[in-house]
């Protein structure tokens, strides 16, 4: 309840979790065919390797 005190978060804490519902509907095993920007073992985007370094 001390959180509340920063402020309520938008969704009143009832977040649906949009891409597991649609893992469920869409009748896949594993929720990562799903997720927007998925990350890999080591919390690495493959698609644009970062985070990375800066040249």
């Amino acid at each position: 309840m001390n959180a509340f005190e920063f402020g309520a978060p938008p969704h009143g804490g009832l977040a649906l979790g949009f891409d597991r519902l649609c893992s469920l509907f869409g009748g896949a095993d594993g929720i990562r065919d799903f997720i927007a920007f998925p990350k890999n073992n080591s919390g690495r985007d493959v698609m644009i390797d970062s985070p990375s370094t800066i040249l």
